[in-house]
């Protein structure tokens, strides 16, 4: 795809997580800009005005530097009391509204392409997370995880401030989820909205062990479960709020995919049915697969839409979710067709190779007895030959590699709750 040539970076670069060669590095003031900072802790307006300060009283005054104008008296310059210094704006602060900033310009533009969604995405969730700290925490993290991206170069600092918004964001999050209301209902649903993203921004620096990795999912099902749990006591409210767009309906889309993908669905269903005599949790099993069969299908209709790769987690039912908690082998088996679906959206930077790796833990999960269920998904990581009847979906040549690095405790930080 190609660069737009937008500055400060072009919309595509943004999506796909690209550093841009449009960038403007000069334009864009940060806390750890070694031009603007040096070494000082302070930086921006701060550091400027400390600077200059400084210079004033080793530059000595002559009666010509001195302004005049009749009927003008100027007073000298006194220190700020220390009423004022309590306000001024820190370095944690203007972190935090590069952040912002960055969410509002580019971010959200990473989250999705349906229209009607994106005033929602831009204006309202910002708005409301004025009044609701754990969905501001939700925000700065994602947003500082897009610009770990795009400036690799200063990636730590701004993943160190990602996990910090991220931790307090959850541990907000958990709290007033247990008290909602008509008031904060609106904004439990947008955090919800946005914490797949943010889980899959996060495993950037989690564990990159294979039982992590199914953990680390099943830990974000948890939460989009939980929330769902609200969204069906509080939808009268929702429906008719700031967050109303993002509960329309997911349109079914008629596709034939491939020959190899229906074939590897086909095996699913056969060894479920096959294998598996609890006739509740064989329920649970099939009815996840056809949730993931139309994901599947929708996502290669309009490639922009992700509906359902972020609701099949709260559409399949209890019994897989606890068959899932057990790590029953056909609950893992299934849980590779959602490593698939991950896949099809992997052009977004918050996807990237989250597929990949889910196949790959799901993969290692599993003896050799399931190799010829889940052949299709390791065939697009290229683990086994790709099936003679099936076109295999090319990795993406753009895609960024991330080792997870140390999180320094170092940044001081303090909490908006």
């Amino acid at each position: 795809m190609a660069c737009d040539e937008t500055r400060p970076i072009c919309k595509n670069c943004a999506k796909q997580g690209r550093p841009c060669a449009y960038t403007s590095e000069a334009a864009v003031v940060t806390p750890f800009s070694g031009s603007v900072a040096g070494n000082s802790p302070h930086y921006g307006l701060i550091n400027f005005h400390a600077e200059k300060e400084e210079q004033d009283k080793s530059t000595p005054k002559s009666k010509d530097d001195t302004f005049s104008e009749p009927g003008i008296v100027i007073e000298p310059a006194r220190e700020l009391s220390s009423d004022i210094k309590i306000h001024c704006l820190t370095p944690s602060t203007l972190f935090d509204l590069e952040l912002m900033h960055h969410y509002t310009r580019l971010t959200y533009l990473t989250i999705t392409d349906l229209e009607y969604t994106i005033p929602t995405w831009q204006d309202a969730m910002p708005k409301e997370a004025l009044s609701h700290p754990f969905l501001m925490h939700g925000i700065l993290s994602l947003a500082a995880f897009h610009i770990a991206v795009l400036q690799p170069q200063k990636r730590k600092a701004y993943i160190d401030r990602g996990m910090q918004h991220y931790t307090l964001a959850l541990t907000l999050y958990r709290e007033v989820l247990m008290n909602s209301n008509q008031n904060n209902c609106h904004a439990l649903f947008a955090f919800s909205s946005l914490g797949a993203i943010i889980s899959f921004a996060v495993s950037m620096v989690s564990r990159h062990t294979h039982g992590a990795i199914i953990q680390d999912i099943q830990d974000t099902f948890s939460m989009l479960r939980g929330i769902h749990a609200v969204v069906m006591v509080t939808r009268h409210w929702i429906q008719h709020g700031p967050m109303s767009t993002l509960l329309r309906g997911y349109t079914a889309k008629d596709y034939d995919l491939p020959i190899a993908c229906q074939e590897y669905l086909q095996t699913l269903e056969d060894r479920v049915r096959s294998s598996e005599p609890d006739e509740e949790r064989s329920n649970a099993y099939l009815e996840a697969i056809e949730v993931g069969r139309k994901a599947l299908k929708n996502v290669a209709v309009d490639p922009n839409d992700k509906t359902l790769a972020f609701t099949w987690p709260i559409m399949v039912s209890r019994p897989y979710f606890d068959a899932l908690h057990e790590r029953r082998p056909l609950a893992l088996a299934v849980l590779g067709l959602y490593g698939v679906i991950l896949h099809d959206v992997r052009m977004y930077w918050w996807a990237e190779d989250r597929g990949m790796k889910l196949i790959e833990a799901v993969h290692a999960s599993l003896d050799e007895t399931w190799e010829d269920v889940i052949r299709y998904p390791i065939s697009l990581m290229n683990l086994l030959p790709t099936p003679r009847s099936s076109t295999q979906l090319s990795s993406n040549p753009d895609r960024l590699s991330f080792s997870p690095p140390q999180i320094s405790p170092s940044i001081k930080f303090e909490s908006m709750g």
